[in-house]
């Protein structure tokens, strides 16, 4: 059995209602498709499979899904995706920050983001730029890290 096969079979059984062929939104996308406008208006552009009314890009072509860039999904980290900030085009981490422990992580990210400790060589940390609130109470805090690496140099091999 090839890992990719044990990969699907896993996600099958963790997410059983989700469409195998990405050619709709998954539950947890359904979170980012609603905060698309709210996050370009604070200056991050998400991946086209997000915005309000996406068609997935291969319907009704001859194109293989999996080909497609609005076909890629990251289920097992949910809370977690990429964006560009539009200011500079730079491509960023947007953390869907838990609650009950955004003071913790905010605020020891925030640290190890400071100027001070940010400068030492030895702080290997990938920056927090900066954290948004969602305007009702008690909602998710989005929180804006650096990207270590290159989001488009990673292909699947075989």
């Amino acid at each position: 059995m090839s890992s990719m096969s044990t990969a699907r079979e896993r996600l099958a059984l963790e997410f059983p209602d989700e469409s195998p062929d990405n050619e709709e939104l998954w539950e947890f996308e359904i979170f980012w498709r609603d905060h698309y406008d709210w996050l370009k208006n604070r200056g991050y552009l998400l991946r086209p499979r997000y915005r309000p009314g996406w068609v997935a890009s291969w319907i009704g072509t001859t194109k293989e899904a999996f080909r497609c860039e609005d076909n890629q999904v990251q289920p097992l980290f949910p809370l977690n995706l990429d964006a560009i900030r539009v200011a500079d085009g730079r491509p960023v981490m947007l953390r869907r920050a838990d609650p009950p422990s955004i003071s913790d992580e905010l605020e020891i990210g925030r640290l190890v983001s400071s100027k001070e400790i940010s400068s030492d060589p030895q702080n290997h940390c990938v920056p927090i730029y900066e954290s948004l609130e969602l305007p009702r109470a008690n909602e998710w805090t989005y929180i804006v890290w650096g990207m270590s690496f290159d989001r488009n140099s990673l292909r699947e091999t075989h």
